[in-house]
């Protein structure tokens, strides 16, 4: 868990700012192996895709 600040934000629809208060939120970091397998699969579909192009 990380702790947020409270801080002020912009409403992306109305353009006016917004106080946001204190809270927290999940901290996560990616393992290696976890890199690796998603790396390996978007290399994959990307090859896929080129082959696909070209053939």
């Amino acid at each position: 868990m990380r702790e947020t600040a409270e801080r002020t934000a912009l409403n992306p629809r109305a353009g006016e700012k917004v106080q946001l208060k204190a809270g927290a939120t999940i901290k996560f970091k990616a393992s290696a192996s976890l890199k690796e397998a998603a790396f390996a699969g978007a290399k994959k579909a990307k090859r896929k895709a080129t082959k696909s192009k070209a053939g």
